[in-house]
């Protein structure tokens, strides 16, 4: 159990936005009493309260990218670090020894939008030591459905508990990812500047956030693409219905009393005479 808390395109100078995370970050510190990091990147902050489980001694967040343009912050474990590391980024050097570290080159390698073979996602379900240690609740299976096109696909090549945001300062953009089943928590508020805030619990955005909700289970949420600062669902197994109104679409019509009590007329008269013999 970690603690992640971010603030992005905020309008405050930088040492208003280093005071203000601080203070917020400080209210997860329960989380993650072992480590507290902080990263300003331009007018976004990034926090990370740490509980050292992975690599104690090298793995303290928010963990860089080699050439400082990408900055993450994870709370929860990713337990295929290893095969992914084997089978989809065989070529990256990992700095630390945190599972966390493997989202760098997967977003790399993939970007939020980018396509992620059938080959991969069969190499990342593999039975690795990494793997097996997951348990059957936290480890979704495989599904036939599809990953639209517009949501973080290489999230789809993850297993385990995770909730993650990584920023980009090569195009100035951030992407939040909560894990298939909402098992690490995450929420999201904005600020009355426009800015986006994220955080593993309420508290942290309950006293600067205009509004706040929870970050919907499997679903990711990035400020590029087509679907940009929309929630974008990744998990779609196939037991997982969207929900749509009994007998169809809402009505978009304009509120009219007189139509709605003529038409109420008309549908018990034919409900009536439907019903009779002759």
């Amino acid at each position: 159990m970690c603690g992640i808390f971010s603030i992005f395109n905020s309008t405050l100078s930088e040492a208003e936005l280093r005071k203000l995370m601080i203070e917020c970050s400080t209210s997860l510190r329960h989380r993650g009493p072992d480590w507290s990091g902080y990263k300003i990147m331009g007018n976004n902050a990034i926090a990370h309260e740490r509980l050292a489980i992975m690599d104690p001694e090298s793995g303290s967040q928010p963990i860089m990218s080699s050439d400082g343009t990408i900055c993450i912050a994870v709370n929860g474990e990713i337990y295929n670090y290893k095969d992914l590391y084997k089978s989809t980024c065989p070529t990256y050097v990992p700095q630390t020894g945190s599972d966390c570290e493997v989202l760098l080159p997967l977003y790399q390698q993939f970007g939020p939008y980018g396509v992620v073979p059938p080959s991969a996602v069969a190499s990342a379900s593999g039975s690795g030591s990494a793997s097996a240690s997951a348990s059957a609740s936290d480890t979704p299976p495989s599904t036939s459905t599809c990953t639209p096109p517009s949501s973080p696909t290489f999230a789809t090549l993850l297993r385990g508990m995770f909730s993650f945001v990584i920023y980009d300062s090569t195009n100035d953009s951030f992407l939040a990812v909560r894990d298939h089943m909402g098992i690490t928590p995450m929420y999201i508020g904005y600020g009355n500047d426009g800015s986006v805030w994220f955080a593993s619990e309420m508290k942290a955005l309950a006293k600067h956030c205009v509004t706040f909700k929870q970050f919907p289970p499997g679903h990711s949420f990035c400020s590029t693409g087509e679907r940009k600062n929309e929630f974008v669902r990744w998990y779609n197994p196939d037991f997982v219905v969207e929900k749509t109104p009994i007998g169809g679409p809402l009505p978009k019509a304009k509120y009219d009393p007189v139509k709605l009590r003529e038409g109420e007329v008309v549908f018990i008269f034919l409900i009536f005479f439907d019903n009779k013999d002759y």
